[in-house]
């Protein structure tokens, strides 16, 4: 490593380590965050699952009711947090999902609802909620919605969208609407009608689920009629608006982010990716880690040594394959990105990615025109990860596992120089490929192993929040904690 590699590398170190020392846990991010929302004049207000915060989050989620208009201002508050990374923004219809990252622990996913809507059509009035809301009784910063709306918003959040009650709501429902039944039954008489609506509060009360299971289509009917009877015109946009608004965040390829670990065998890459979706866990709607070796056409049972030599029968057997392999390889990729056209936001884990096979053909057998070709319809990663080691280090820590497999002494050996160079060629091809693309971060596999786990998560997150950033519509505030460099170069001239 040359003096100027270890400088920049120390210098890494000690940044991870100091935002280590400086993450805000959940309960003073929550602090400073609605705090902000207070001293901005921001309507809000936390819809359920309240009773543990700020030092605790019984749910995956935290939500959150506030005006469409006010959306932008909060992300600005959100963004001059510092140490705090903006890692998604999902916006939908009536609501949208952020989530965070840079927080002790994990992340944190916060829904923002706009209305209480289904379909585009509301049940129940935003505002009004927003109006009737007052300072918790166990956290005097936090805003919470009185009783009889706070239930409603638990009941009908989930029975509008599968006619179904959460468990853990229907003992403080049938409680508060036995008591407070005629409040509940005006405030969904606007949208279904008194009758049906004296008819569902009456089920829920005495815990009758069943029944109003039963009711849902008659809700669901009522509550477009009256949509469509009052204002035509409206609720025929917001039903539209609805459709056209789900469709396009679906079928949009910007919900993903790929994330592409690239090294020689042996450096730590699988061990890295599994436990980067530990760390990252609530940054994203959905963290898969993923190995892209491909699965067809390719034998994991028996894997080929370095040292050995193909026959020439078994050459001319593979040379029709090493043009289907690239195909069949682009063909699975496109499959599994269709099976997560449901998941709102997904992050990607890639231990390896299709582009290694034009960094190391050979070891893929497949043709390299081929795989150029195809290379064009697959998407490039939003940031690549280099982990890289000294070839001795490599070497090591691939011929123990051999070791402990029994090989004898003469056969370590033989091995030892056969990895010394595929470590070093690969090393090489590796350095060359990402010396032409963009987000690339080179991180050295002989340190601490939680030091390396500290600087990739941190290089994730900076990649997830300027991609976040580039996405949302006006200008945010940034901060040092929200700058992604080029870390190309850092390790140039290791091996």
């Amino acid at each position: 490593m040359t003096n100027a590699a270890k400088q920049t590398t120390d210098a890494c170190t000690r940044n991870a380590a100091q935002q280590d020392q400086t993450r805000l846990t959940l309960a003073q991010f929550l602090q400073r965050f609605f705090t902000g929302l207070n001293e901005n004049g921001i309507r809000w207000c936390v819809l359920r699952n309240y009773e543990d915060l700020p030092e605790d989050n019984s749910s995956e989620d935290i939500d959150i009711l506030i005006r469409p208009t006010q959306f932008p201002l909060v992300l600005r508050l959100i963004a001059g947090i510092p140490n705090v990374f903006i890692t998604g923004v999902v916006r939908r219809h009536h609501e949208a999902s952020v989530f965070l990252g840079g927080l002790e622990g994990q992340g944190i996913h916060l829904d923002f609802t706009f209305e209480f809507s289904w379909k585009g059509h509301v049940f129940l009035d935003a505002s009004a909620v927003l109006d009737r809301s007052l300072p918790s009784q166990t956290w005097s910063t936090m805003r919470v919605p009185d009783q009889v709306d706070g239930v409603l918003n638990e009941l009908l959040n989930t029975y509008f969208c599968s006619g179904n009650v959460k468990t853990r709501y229907q003992a403080k429902a049938s409680r508060i609407l036995r008591a407070d039944k005629s409040i509940a039954i005006g405030r969904l008489s606007n949208s279904i009608g008194e009758h049906l609506s004296a008819e569902l509060v009456d089920s829920f009360a005495i815990g009758d689920y069943q029944e109003a299971s039963r009711r849902l289509s008659a809700v669901r009917r009522a509550l477009l009629y009256r949509g469509f009877r009052s204002r035509p015109l409206r609720a025929i946009a917001e039903t539209c608006r609805y459709y056209v608004h789900e469709l396009q965040r679906r079928l949009s390829d910007r919900k993903y982010i790929r994330i592409a670990a690239l090294g020689p065998d042996g450096v730590g890459k699988t061990t890295l990716v599994a436990e980067l979706g530990r760390v990252l866990k609530n940054t994203a709607g959905n963290i898969t880690p993923m190995n892209f070796r491909p699965k067809i056409f390719y034998n994991h049972a028996v894997p080929q040594t370095a040292f050995t030599t193909a026959a020439p029968l078994s050459r001319i057997k593979d040379w029709p394959l090493s043009f289907v392999r690239p195909v069949i390889w682009c063909f699975e990729y496109w499959v599994h990105k269709v099976l997560l056209w449901r998941v709102s936001s997904q992050l990607i884990l890639y231990d390896r990615y299709y582009h290694d096979v034009l960094i190391a053909p050979r070891k893929y057998h497949c043709s390299v025109p081929v795989a150029r070709l195809i290379a064009k319809f697959i998407p490039q990663p939003d940031l690549w990860l280099f982990i890289d080691a000294p070839p001795a280090v490599v070497c090591s820590r691939k011929c123990a596992r051999d070791v402990m497999a029994g090989l004898s002494p003469t056969l370590d050996a033989r091995r030892r120089e056969a990895t010394m160079r595929e470590t070093i060629t690969y090393s090489n091809a590796c350095r060359a490929f990402l010396q032409t693309r963009r987000n690339v971060v080179i991180l050295d596999a002989s340190q601490d192993p939680q030091q390396l786990l500290a600087l990739a998560e941190q290089a994730i997150l900076r990649a997830m929040a300027m991609r976040t950033a580039a996405m949302i519509p006006f200008e945010m505030p940034q901060h040092e904690s929200t700058e992604v460099a080029n870390s190309y170069g850092a390790l140039t001239g290791r091996g």
